[in-house]
């Protein structure tokens, strides 16, 4: 057994969740709105990324 093994900083405790809401945020089964999908068709990275979907398309200049 490894007892006196120092816990490595790159390693998180937690395991990566995989599962992500619209918000970019990780997904938790029990939140409000939970039971919401997106249309069939849509990929979920296209929903939190629009501009993936037109990659061949010119930069906005968001100047207000």
């Amino acid at each position: 057994m490894d007892h006196d093994k120092k816990p490595d900083p790159d390693r998180s405790p937690l395991p990566p969740t995989t599962a992500r809401t619209l918000n970019n945020r990780p997904d938790d089964a029990n939140r409000a709105g939970a039971g919401t999908t997106f249309p069939p068709g849509v990929d979920p990275e296209d929903a939190r990324d629009p501009g993936r979907m037109t990659p061949e398309s010119t930069k906005v200049d968001n100047r207000s």
